[in-house]
């Protein structure tokens, strides 16, 4: 009997582990999901109720170049005009050209949620999500064919990288996968606006007093080899 009774508090025990996974789940998910739902009603209300402007014009204009007259019309800037080039291949209406911005947007909410829970925790993650998403400035630009919300999500991915590259379990030996992800994501974002340059001075400010006692592994990353 005592058999049959422990045989049949199983299903049962792992029934409950179940539910309680999901609820979890569902917790966690559900106000970052919220805050994203709220930001994509926002970045797109009214999306084409205003024409085109002076700016806009002409990123559609440097966007209809072939990918070399493009390149040399915006040598310092060039990554969204490529990008904005295949959008275009797949629609041009006001509202479709917009919504380029529009997703690079929505992933800046989601990757500020991540940078602010990985620094500070859920709630921290949560607050500078529902800040972005109801700023302004970020709703005025989600509505443009410029390349500001790409500049914000390139920006925000290199510092999400570093940020994972300082707080690994061995701060003093950083991921070369994080190292890479943030030298990537910088680099586009540089492309993306030239401003972003100024972005590697705090960087190696954070760096170089993060890894002091490892100057001599940092040396042999960027030469090539490992300790």
């Amino acid at each position: 009997m005592r058999t049959k009774t422990r045989q049949g508090t199983q299903p049962q025990l792992q029934a409950h582990s179940q539910t309680q996974g999901i609820t979890q789940s569902i917790a966690t998910w559900l106000p970052i999901s919220l805050i994203i739902g709220l930001a994509a009603f926002l970045f797109t209300y009214r999306l084409e109720s205003e024409g085109l402007w002076l700016d806009e014009l002409s990123s559609i204009e440097d966007a209809s170049l072939s990918p070399k007259e493009a390149y040399f019309e915006n040598q310092l800037r060039p990554l969204y005009y490529f990008l904005l080039k295949g959008w275009m291949q797949l629609g041009n209406s006001d509202g479709w050209l917009r919504g380029l911005a529009v997703i690079f947007a929505l992933i800046s909410v989601f990757l500020i949620y991540k940078l602010g829970r990985c620094l500070g925790g859920e709630a921290e993650g949560l607050i500078a999500t529902g800040l972005l998403a109801l700023s302004p400035l970020v709703i005025n630009h989600a509505q443009e064919i410029r390349m500001y919300t790409l500049s914000l999500c390139m920006a925000l991915a290199g510092t999400l990288f570093l940020a994972a590259a300082l707080l690994t379990e061995r701060p003093q030996r950083p991921s070369r996968s994080a190292l890479a992800g943030w030298s990537f994501f910088r680099l586009l974002a540089i492309y993306a606006v030239p401003l972003n340059l100024t972005l590697l001075l705090p960087d190696a400010i954070i760096i170089f007093s993060g890894f002091a006692k490892s100057a001599q592994y940092l040396l042999a990353l960027s030469s090539g080899h490992s300790c």
